[in-house]
């Protein structure tokens, strides 16, 4: 604890505490990350790609709506600004290895001071991105543009040995014009963490970027083009991959509260080693939002996947997304998905699909109960994990405070359980975790 009295102020980051913060503009269900939120930076540079791994199981965010920004601090008149953020955390890990027997646990310290300079409103994208636009209505028709990093150092208590100073940085602006409005974002990140689909402790290089852009061609219908990258290289015997992705979308306001977008996708994906993969998708993207308090979006259509040596594949892919507000003081949010996933343990592919609700409940104000659950059902193809798979299920129980107008408080605990056909990639796992976030 004396560290934590030392670095309190130095680290961490802010969620806004202002009493409408449980009705934001637009759903947003939390990003999607890879890695333990809790060791790395809550920056993530990869969650605007659509097509990101794994459940969203450590990323879930106790505090909604943290991209807001208290009014009357004066931010917003400035043409440009800089921020400080950060996170301080202490978490207990009870298989930091993910190992079906013989379970290392262990008491893991993080710190992860940030800062960003930028021009235009960049804060409120700067924390907290809002996935749902992301991937539905990607661009918000804001000028800004802002360069973030924040290293994180990771102590282990006993195992020392997984000590690391992760990385992360990100770019992100946007522009508009008459018509046209164009935003880039890129981010490169570094992480130690725990992988279902490996079955340990990894290291490993992220590189996302992407390029999007929306043509108005009328008061109802507009055109979008976007581009992706990401690359993942792992440290030791592992494959690294690296995907490209271009979508092509027609959108269109059939009502006013309800919007239609036909897409056409193309893919390419390289592994190393393994096969390459290029892959075609039609798309059809709608948007709802009968009211404030609900909004609803799904994607969904067929995939075309060719594999380097192997048989032609076709597959049903969605994302769906809801987002329910009853009152001011809560909401319910439901995900489920289908994705083709490239496997970074062999040179192959798996079937993910799974499904999270998430329940959040302000009370008193400054007082914020969190209760999440999910379940992800892998199918690997190919011959190297021929006959895998695994069923994973967490439970997360957490609260938050905010303790002052810069500084908030969360301590969650949490229990994943994978069943998996390869007993070496099963597990069970209990973290209970505090965090401290200051943002100035």
């Amino acid at each position: 604890m004396v560290l934590f009295s030392s670095v309190l102020v130095a680290c961490g980051r802010l969620y806004a505490q202002t009493p409408d913060e449980l009705r934001p503009s637009l759903p947003e269900p939390s990003p999607e990350t890879v890695a333990d939120s809790t060791l790395s930076p809550s920056i993530e540079p990869v969650t605007d790609l659509p097509h990101s791994p794994g459940p969203t199981i450590e990323s879930i965010t106790l505090f909604p709506n943290q991209g807001e920004i208290p009014s009357g601090g004066g931010f917003n008149d400035q043409r440009f600004g800089y921020v400080l953020h950060g996170q301080l955390s202490a978490q207990y890990d009870s298989n930091i290895f993910i190992s079906p027997t013989n379970e290392t646990s262990d008491f893991i310290f993080a710190i992860s001071p940030g800062a960003a300079v930028g021009f235009g409103d960049f804060k409120s994208n700067l924390i907290g991105a809002d996935a749902f636009r992301y991937r539905f209505e990607r661009l918000a028709d804001q000028n800004y543009f802002y360069v973030s990093y924040s290293p994180t150092i990771v102590h282990f208590l006993e195992n020392t040995d997984q000590d690391s100073v992760n990385q992360n940085a990100k770019i992100e602006g946007e522009w508009s014009f008459q018509k046209l409005t164009v935003g880039v974002r890129a981010g490169f990140q570094t992480l130690n963490a725990s992988s279902e689909d490996i079955g340990g402790r990894v290291e490993s290089q992220r590189l996302s970027a992407a390029i999007i852009s929306r043509y108005q061609l009328t008061g109802k219908t507009a055109l979008e083009f976007n581009a992706y990258y990401e690359g993942v290289n792992y440290s030791g015997d592992y494959v690294d991959a690296q995907e490209w992705r271009g979508e092509t979308w027609l959108n269109y306001q059939i009502m006013p509260k309800t919007t239609v977008a036909f897409g056409l996708v193309y893919g390419h994906l390289e592994r190393s080693p393994g096969p390459t993969d290029n892959f075609e998708e039609a798309q059809v993207r709608v948007q709802y939002q009968p009211s404030e308090k609900l909004s609803v979006g799904l994607v969904a259509g067929p995939e075309f996947r060719q594999t380097e040596g192997a048989g032609d594949q076709t597959n049903g892919v969605f994302s769906l997304f809801a987002d329910w507000t009853p009152t001011d003081s809560s909401m319910l949010t439901l995900e489920a998905y289908n994705r083709v996933l490239a496997s970074g343990a062999v040179g192959e592919n798996y079937t993910a699909t799974g499904v999270r609700l998430q329940y959040r409940q302000r009370l008193f104000q400054r007082l914020f109960f969190d209760l999440s659950g999910g379940y992800q059902h892998s199918k690997y193809d190919g011959d190297a994990e021929a006959g895998r798979e695994d069923d994973l299920y967490f439970v997360r129980l957490g609260f938050g405070f905010g303790l002052t107008s810069w500084m908030t408080c969360e301590v969650t605990g949490e229990f994943r359980s994978n069943d998996s056909t390869d007993f070496q990639r099963s597990f069970d796992a209990t973290r209970a975790t505090v965090i401290f976030n200051v943002l100035f």
